[in-house]
């Protein structure tokens, strides 16, 4: 493939599933990759290894998105999450619960090293994960890095229990919950 005669803005979306089981947290855009755990997760990391590899032979200038965990949807609530089939994500598994779909949920694990046992992970905004893209672009476009790969982690840097989620969907909404602790993911 020929070079191009000015740089090709290129956002991709990956993940932080990259990162596998980090030892360090906060995770940081520095934190080392480790070995993928999902057919999904080693798409992304081979999606950024080929951006990677190739910016500088194909004259691209490329900023890797890695998202935590994105939730919600814009306030029209003409975009957002619909899942077909069972969810896999919290949120949706919440919400269909509470709509009757799902007459309970299972809390995958309360054995974790945390204050109420359960699984901790960082939820980001759908809406704020679009206004990173913005920026992004607007980044790649304008050259405001000497970088053609760039990467940027997107979460909130707070992480949110299992159980804290559940709570405050139900303080929030008003309507109890009813779910079941099960067995950790991994140990499925």
């Amino acid at each position: 493939m020929e070079k191009a005669a000015s740089p090709i803005p290129f956002i991709f979306s990956s993940s932080c599933t990259v990162y596998g089981e980090a030892k360090e947290l906060p995770i940081t855009e520095n934190a080392p990759i480790q070995s993928a755990k999902s057919p999904y997760g080693n798409t992304k990391q081979i999606g950024e290894e080929i951006l990677s590899d190739t910016v500088h032979a194909i004259g691209f200038r490329v900023i890797s998105l890695r998202y935590f965990n994105p939730i919600g949807a814009h306030s029209s609530i003409a975009i957002g999450e619909l899942p077909l089939g069972r969810p896999q994500n919290l949120v949706p598994i919440i919400t269909q619960t509470a709509a009757g779909i799902f007459p309970e949920l299972t809390v995958f694990g309360n054995d974790y090293p945390t204050d109420d046992g359960t699984n901790i992970r960082d939820y980001i905004h759908v809406m704020d994960l679009a206004e990173a893209h913005v920026v992004a672009l607007e980044r790649v476009i304008e050259g405001k890095s000497n970088d053609a790969y760039e990467v940027f982690n997107l979460g909130t840097g707070k992480g949110s229990s299992v159980l804290e989620v559940i709570q405050s969907f139900e303080r929030i909404s008003g309507k109890k919950l009813s779910y079941k602790i099960g067995a950790r993911r991994e140990e499925m």
